[in-house]
């Protein structure tokens, strides 16, 4: 532990972050807990005059039991869920009145995300965000992880096998951004060589010759005999499982239902939904878009198996989410009549990672769904894909 110079590590886009505060269509600060960090709570308790009472006022104190919590303290949120010092013009008033060095570590950071490994620190920004999500999707080169150094803080120790872990988890996890910006082949011939690979490093992982594994030679998985339909009825059942963030994900949640889990005829509005659907995204941008939400996925979420070397199911939950992601757009398309564009990509990415990607707990429920449910087997997520590959060679 201590100060030393670090490795830090972001893509391309994150150069070109920057919040919008009040001219932003959403917040960061609705729909979640907002936590205070120690050092915040205690310069808190010292602030003086009007501003200082309403600050204590609205502080509550977190049960330390409870699962999942981070810090001892936290603000109250209002009824609709936003933060009390939210105002109606979407503004923090807490920055206007004390500045931005009075801002919790939560509130300074999101929507970063943050994982260090390897004696470096990885940097992400959540497509939660909407300024986030116009980067991410309209980006039409590939993206590239930029490296910098810093002094900072090192905040944990690693073994020198950890480190040697931690150097394999990045290179292969950097391979597989590579496969997927391959635009010699169709998105879903992309996603489904990564499975493939996927299945090839864990087997190297299990059996310990992680670190001498050779070369990968592409092994087409063999995908089970679901229907589509049948898959996406899986993936329902999962996701309305979750604990519900915020109002939008129930109201898309609910419309899914509606038009596709109907007994009499909804696989068959569901199948002809994505005809559609994916024949608009080909004759489009929407290969691109397809592209940026896998690499997002990645670079968001592979590196997190560093801790138990679990990189197949990682991969798992990457392709589960895409194809959730994918279900969902595919509904907004419909009501949309034929009219789609990036904003509306970005806007159903965005419910996804707002209901997922900040909460712990839907997070571990997915882990464990994708990690002994049968739906979410290599052989049914390559169902999935092949059945996108099939729509688009019929269209």
């Amino acid at each position: 532990k201590g100060k030393r110079t670090m490795i830090v590590r972001y893509p391309d886009y994150y150069e070109k972050f920057a919040c919008i505060a009040g001219a932003c269509e959403d917040t960061c600060c609705a729909g979640w807990e907002i936590d205070l960090d120690e050092e915040t709570y205690e310069a808190y308790q010292k602030v003086t005059g009007p501003m200082g009472e309403r600050l204590r006022r609205e502080i509550k104190e977190y049960e330390l039991d409870e699962d999942e919590v981070y810090e001892a303290h936290g603000f109250r949120l209002c009824p609709d869920g936003r933060c009390p010092f939210l105002n109606e013009k979407n503004l923090c008033d807490i920055y206007r009145e004390l500045g931005e060095d009075a801002l919790s570590y939560v509130c300074t950071h999101t929507p970063r995300n943050y994982l260090e490994y390897g004696g470096a620190k990885e940097i992400a920004v959540s497509i939660s965000c909407p300024e986030a999500g116009r980067l991410v999707f309209g980006q039409k080169e590939p993206v590239k992880l930029i490296e910098t150094q810093e002094e900072g803080e090192i905040s944990y120790e690693e073994t020198t096998e950890e480190v040697q872990e931690a150097e394999f988890i990045k290179t292969v996890r950097d391979r597989v951004m590579d496969m997927l910006q391959d635009r010699s082949e169709p998105i879903e011939k992309r996603i489904l060589s990564m499975l493939s690979y996927a299945q090839f490093v864990q087997q190297h992982i299990n059996d310990g010759t992680w670190a001498d594994m050779g070369e990968w030679q592409r092994e087409t998985i063999q995908p089970s005999q679901e229907s589509a339909a049948r898959l996406m009825e899986c993936r329902m059942k999962s996701y309305s499982q979750l604990d519900s963030i915020n109002e939008r994900w129930e109201k898309v949640l609910s419309g899914m239902y509606e038009r596709y889990m109907q007994p009499e005829n909804g696989a068959l509005v569901y199948e002809e939904d994505w005809k559609k659907f994916r024949t608009y995204l080909k004759n489009g941008q929407g290969e691109l878009w397809l592209e940026k939400l896998a690499v997002y996925l990645v670079y968001m979420c592979l590196a997190r198996c560093v801790d138990g070397m679990d990189f197949l199911n990682e991969v798992k939950f990457i392709v589960t989410s895409y194809e959730m992601i994918l279900d969902m757009e595919c509904f907004s398309f419909a009501g949309k009549q034929g009219m789609y564009d990036l904003e509306d990509f970005s806007y159903m990415a965005r419910i996804y990672a707002k209901e997922v990607e900040h909460s712990q707990d839907n997070l571990c429920f997915l882990a464990e769904e994708c990690l002994f449910e049968e739906a979410y087997e290599l052989s049914s997520l390559a169902r999935g894909i092949q059945e996108m590959e099939k729509v688009e060679k019929n269209s």
